[in-house]
């Protein structure tokens, strides 16, 4: 744009132009005026106005028309250039005029205003005709421009375009196609445009009822009209089956026929996936909604039913045409509460999320059905809004929960089941508990519980149901002791059969059950319950009774530690009785231990028990008796007590008599205490209970006086209470005869240190059982005894010869025997070897050392003995005998005799020496003196010794002469 191009656009060319013509009205103005000052004619100021100012007036109103005119913008800088052109002219000329003109213008002053007037308007009329000219270019150049644009941008848009487009020509070859129509088919662009319609290199179908794809083109074609969303499936080139939506319309020629058609078409597979997905969703929902065994109601806002599924009807007992006759507040008619009563209309759910908007779930109502049977059910239900935020619809569903409700009350009842339990104190009452709820927890009428009996070691029904009595009387539900009740007891694991006679192990004889559930309670029993019938138990049956089950045996166990607690209570009650009886006991005898002390006699001995033991306050009468070995009775010694005449009334003997086998006798022969806990137990009473029983006593017990084996009495109490002998008090009391067993040796012992005499039994001993004979016997040689230490440890050591016996032959033995221990070679005399060693069974020589008698001679050769043993005067020589036979199947007393020797002294000087001595040096000097330590030549030497007593030699000769200088002292110190 030039610059006088843009000072116009500036100023504005319309605005020029009228300021020009304005400028010529003004100047029109001015001409009039100055003539008519002078008095010119009017007429020709007039016609100088109107030749001035026509001009003008027209410029003037062309400036403001050229706006109103179909012109381009651009050219009115060129119609102002026409216009000062014309009016550059016409001054040019008038100016040429004035100067060629000798006399020039007769009036320039109106001449050059009309000349250039004119002129301008002459310019103006040429501006307005070269500007339309101009105009109806550039527009027609625009329009070409904009065509061309409008052209790109169809081939854009059909290019870019997201749909298939393809143009078919009245011939049918394929003119043109964009990109994404190849894409779509499976083809190349290019190669697209290469096809004809009619053969096509892709296979199209057509849904059923639709229009073939191959008649779709000739449609358009013949009809002149368009189609839409004809959908069509087709095989691509890769094969692949695709669906598209086709749309076509026909392209008219100028001559009004159709010259071709376009057709647009989209790839629709996903939507029809996503159609065939929500119809089956919908054929789903359909199904479910059918299937379900939930109600579902769907309501409008007003209440009316628009759908309602086959378990809805079968819970309300109604179809969907019987519940449309309904009134529309009450939609689900029948629904009441709990005692039987409707249900307030704003209560119903669908009211409530009506009114509220909100959801509502789990309520639980009752329905009252057409068939008058009422059931529980529970409502759900939501409300769908509309687009405007507004309900539309409610959505109801319901279950039938009364099987779960009727569960609920059950469980209740279990519950209260559990509190009436922890009332129950025995097996009885729980049973009948169970039971009764049982029978109303459960619906069947063969029910009972079989707990084990321990006395008889089998099941018995403690309770059961009518029904059970009825079906087998005083029998059992099963014929076998051992059948499945027992089976379910022992193994500790439940049976549940719906069929029972399908069992293979279960005959049609054996019960009259066909449908049977046993579960175990622990180690109490079995619960069982059963019905005539099959397939009589549901899943919720099981679970109560496995519930009612594990009450009872939590009830049964909790009676059992009750029951133990109970025991245990009376049993600790019993022992702290038993306890202080025994500590009674034990202030007795603590007495009778101080006058056992003191007593000097057997008779002492023996009377003080009696009389301390009777004057207590647990017994009632006591005795002590002796055993007479030749006639086995037990003759009473001493007594004390109330009822002195028992022992006149009885006689009690030790052989094992049926009619006199009492608890004293039994304590002779099995040197065991004997207990009687009840004497009234067990009619008909024997001779000897019978008199007891006279006399007022219900208890006995006979304790043996023993000491080291030896019998030397029988003590028996009677105590007019039965049971009170308990294991503590039967204890003390044989402790309290071996006591006095002790105290009754210690006086044998006592008398045979201070006699005068001794005595002296010879004695054949045949078929004995000693090693050392058997040794003797087997080599054909002798074995004499030679004397005894007794060791600090209190087990005495025996030193003897063997006479025709090599010492390595006896000493071979000692180590093969199990009954000789630590035989040791102490000299070898001349072919009397002389050997020292500890039996291990040697309570027969601690017994004759301990009852005051000393082996004089003891001489075996194969299987007879001969023995010589000094015993006090005063002891019982049926005893010793006795004591021999114990070892001996055949002994014979072949000679007795009193020796009058000074044993008391000799006695006495042992004991009064000895006391002086430690244990010790009392081993060693008897060991020294044996084994010859003092002889001279010595046959044993300190070391010896020191080895045979397993100390050091220093100590030996220490021992030794410390033992020699009180023997020494006690000889001189006399003098």
């Amino acid at each position: 744009m030039s610059r006088w191009d843009r000072f116009i656009s500036r100023i504005g060319a319309p605005r020029v132009i009228s300021v020009l013509g304005g400028l010529y009205i003004g100047i029109a103005v001015v001409l009039a005026v100055f003539p008519l000052m002078t008095n010119a004619e009017l007429a020709e100021v007039i016609g100088q106005f109107a030749m001035v100012g026509v001009p003008g007036t027209f410029l003037l109103y062309g400036g403001y028309r050229v706006l109103k005119m179909d012109l381009h913008p651009d050219v009115y800088p060129r119609i102002v250039v026409w216009v000062f052109g014309g009016f550059g002219v016409m001054a040019a000329v008038v100016v040429m005029i004035e100067a060629i003109s000798p006399s020039g213008l007769d009036n320039p002053w109106f001449t050059i205003p009309l000349a250039t007037a004119l002129g301008s308007i002459a310019g103006f009329g040429m501006g307005l005709y070269q500007g339309r000219a101009f105009s109806r270019a550039r527009e027609a150049e625009q329009r070409s421009d904009e065509l061309r644009e409008e052209r790109d941008l169809r081939d854009r848009i059909v290019e870019t375009s997201p749909i298939g487009i393809v143009v078919i020509n009245a011939d049918g070859q394929i003119s043109s196609a964009n990109r994404h129509a190849g894409e779509i088919l499976g083809f190349s662009q290019e190669a697209l445009s290469e096809f004809a319609y009619d053969g096509q290199a892709f296979e199209a179908t057509a849904p059923e009822g639709a229009l073939p794809a191959e008649d779709i083109f000739r449609e358009v074609v013949s009809t002149g009209e368009p189609i839409y969303a004809v959908e069509q499936q087709i095989t691509r080139a890769d094969g692949e089956q695709i669906w598209l939506s086709v749309n076509g319309a026909p392209l008219p020629d100028p001559a009004g026929s159709t010259a071709g058609v376009i057709f647009a078409f989209e790839d629709i597979t996903e939507r029809k996936q996503l159609q065939e997905d929500l119809r089956q969703e919908h054929h789903l929902r359909e199904r479910i909604f059918e299937t379900s065994p939930v109600g579902v109601v769907v309501l409008t806002r007003d209440g009316e039913i628009s759908f309602l599924n086959e378990r809805a009807e079968q819970l309300m007992g109604r179809t969907q045409d019987e519940l449309d006759d309904l009134p529309s507040e009450s939609p689900l008619f029948g629904i009441v509460d709990e005692v039987g009563e409707p249900i307030p209309a704003e209560e119903m759910p669908f009211n409530r999320i009506v009114a509220s908007g909100e959801p509502v779930f789990d309520a639980d109502f009752r329905i009252a059905r057409p068939d008058g049977e009422r059931i529980w059910i529970s409502v759900n239900g939501v409300p769908l809004f509309g687009q405007t935020e507004a309900i539309e619809r409610v959505v109801l569903t319901f279950e039938d929960i009364t099987q779960r409700r009727r569960y609920n009350d059950r469980l209740v009842t279990l519950n209260e089941l559990s509190q009436n339990l922890t009332d129950a104190e025995t097996e009885q009452a729980v049973s009948d508990l169970i039971i009764e709820t049982a029978r109303d927890t459960l619906p069947f009428p063969l029910m009972a519980i079989a707990l084990y009996d321990e006395e008889h070691g089998q099941l018995q029904y403690t309770a059961q149901t009518s029904a059970v009595s009825d079906l087998i009387d005083e029998e059992s539900l099963f014929r076998s002791e051992r059948g499945l009740s027992w089976q379910v007891f022992s193994e500790q694991s439940e049976i549940v059969y719906d069929d029972l006679p399908a069992q293979a192990d279960v005959s049609a004889s054996e019960t009259a059950l066909r449908s049977v559930m046993i579960f175990p309670i622990g180690e109490h029993g079995v619960f069982l319950s059963g019905a005539t019938t099959t397939d009589a138990f549901s899943d919720t049956d099981l679970s109560l009774a496995r519930m009612l089950v594990a009450n009872t045996r939590s009830a049964l166990d909790r009676v059992a530690r009750e029951q133990t607690v109970r025991e245990q209570r009376d049993t600790l009650a019993e022992r702290t009785a038993a306890l202080e009886r025994v500590q009674r006991i034990n202030s007795t005898i603590r007495g009778i231990t101080t006058e056992l002390i003191q007593a000097s006699t057997r008779e002492e001995v023996v009377q003080a028990v009696c009389d301390r033991l009777a004057d207590a306050e647990a017994y009632r009468f006591a005795w002590i008796g002796t055993h007479d070995t030749v006639t086995d009775d037990v003759t009473p010694e001493a007594w004390a007590g109330v009822k002195e005449s028992f022992l006149e009334a009885v006689t009690v003997t030790a052989d094992g008599d049926a009619d006199s086998d009492d608890p004293t006798g039994a304590a002779v022969r099995t040197r065991e205490t004997q207990v009687e806990n009840n004497l009234a137990a067990d009619p008909p009473f024997e001779s000897w209970e019978q008199t007891a029983l006279d006399r007022g006593f219900q208890a006995s017990i006979a304790v043996p006086l023993v000491y080291q084996d030896t019998l030397y009495g029988v003590l028996t109490l009677y105590a007019d209470e039965p049971d009170v002998f308990n294991q503590m008090e039967e204890t003390v009391l044989t402790e309290l005869g071996e006591t006095v067993g002790y105290a009754l040796n210690a006086l044998e012992r006592k008398r045979a240190l201070v006699s005068e005499l001794s005595v002296e039994l010879a004695l054949e001993l045949r078929n004995g059982n000693p090693p050392l004979f058997q040794f003797a016997a087997e080599h054909d040689g002798q074995f004499e005894f030679e004397n005894i230490v007794q060791r600090a440890d209190e087990s005495p050591g025996i030193f003897f010869t063997t006479r025709g016996v090599p010492s390595e032959a006896v000493l071979a033995f000692g180590e093969e025997s199990p009954e000789i221990e630590d035989l040791i070679l102490v000299s070898d005399r001349e072919g009397e070897p002389l050997f020292e060693t500890q039996l291990r069974d040697s309570a027969f020589f601690s017994a004759l050392l301990d009852r005051g008698a000393m082996p004089q001679t003891l001489t075996a050769t194969g299987d007879e003995a001969y023995a010589v043993i000094r015993v006090p005067p005063a002891s019982n020589i049926r005893s010793f005998v006795e004591m021999f036979k114990a070892r001996y199947e055949d002994v014979e007393l072949v000679g007795r005799r009193e020796v009058d020797e000074p044993i008391k002294t000799q006695q006495e000087f042992k004991a009064e020496f000895r006391s002086q001595l430690t244990e010790r040096q009392d081993e060693i000097l008897k060991t020294a003196y044996v084994s010859g330590f003092f002889e001279s030549p010595r046959a044993t030497t300190a070391q010896e010794l020191a080895e045979m007593l397993d100390v050091s030699q220093p100590t030996v000769s220490r021992h030794i002469r410390a033992g020699e200088r009180k023997l020494l002292g006690l000889l001189f110190d006399e003098e």
